[in-house]
């Protein structure tokens, strides 16, 4: 089996995100994101002591940041300080990545294929980032972040009326047929993105090369956070997370 396709099914799967959609519930504005779910996910996160441990459960939690529970805004210091707090709390089960190695992001699942149905360029510039970046730092090692997320159904099935099918959201990520987890779209992304491994793969090869995936978005995060990361500066969570290029 080629090096790629082993890396390719390190990938983890997530077939229902919804609850923990990162970037709608933290930017909390509808009319950017058409997120009919992001009340519900904020108030969870703020009260359901089953996301009372997760990152946006400490972020939802902090005395500031429950006054305005529901305006379309975030605090990119308090996040910086919630997921400090994960990662101490957490600090022996959660793997980081060492000094020396190079994390590199792709938002791959549905993600993928809505870019696509627009037309738009599936992957950035990648490769000119991570030659920018080794020239200028000792790495060692180039790890690639990714997850194959799709929002599903099932989470939120109890307020799923006929004004959230016939909204935008629903129809562009969730109706059968678009963007929502089948075998039918793994194997797009499949076909879409073992190029770009062969690419990283062929293009570095004095480096090694592997992938860090979770089924847990918050090990993502943190893996992402702790060096800082190259990323598409279309992706929510390179501007987010990215906290050793900038504070957002």
């Amino acid at each position: 089996m080629k090096y790629s396709k082993k890396l390719f099914n390190k990938i983890k799967i997530t077939t229902d995100m919804l609850d923990y959609n990162v970037g709608n519930i933290l930017r909390g504005d509808f009319n950017t994101t058409n997120d009919p779910y992001i009340e519900k996910n904020r108030k969870n996160l703020c009260y359901n002591k089953k996301y009372e441990n997760t990152i946006l459960g400490i972020y939802f939690r902090n005395s500031l940041i429950k006054k305005k529970l529901y305006s379309a805004s975030y605090s990119g210091l308090i996040l910086k300080l919630s997921i400090d707090k994960y990662i101490k709390q957490n600090i022996k089960n959660i793997k980081l990545p060492s000094p020396d190695e190079l994390v590199v992001y792709f938002r791959l699942g549905d993600q993928l294929l809505h870019l696509n149905k627009m037309g738009c360029e599936l992957f950035y510039n990648y490769k000119e980032q991570i030659n920018n970046k080794l020239k200028s730092n000792n790495y060692k090692k180039i790890t690639i972040v990714t997850n194959l997320a799709f929002c599903g159904v099932k989470k939120h099935s109890d307020i799923i009326d006929d004004n959230i099918k016939d909204g935008i959201f629903y129809k562009s990520f969730q109706s059968k047929g678009s963007c929502e987890y089948s075998e039918k779209n793994i194997n797009f992304n499949k076909l879409m993105f073992l190029p770009v491994l062969d690419d990283i793969i062929d293009s570095f090869p004095e480096y090694k090369i592997d992938i860090f995936s979770s089924y847990n978005p918050d090990h993502d995060i943190c893996y992402l956070y702790k060096n800082g990361f190259i990323g598409d500066n279309r992706s929510t969570w390179f501007r987010i997370f990215n906290y050793n290029k900038k504070i957002v």
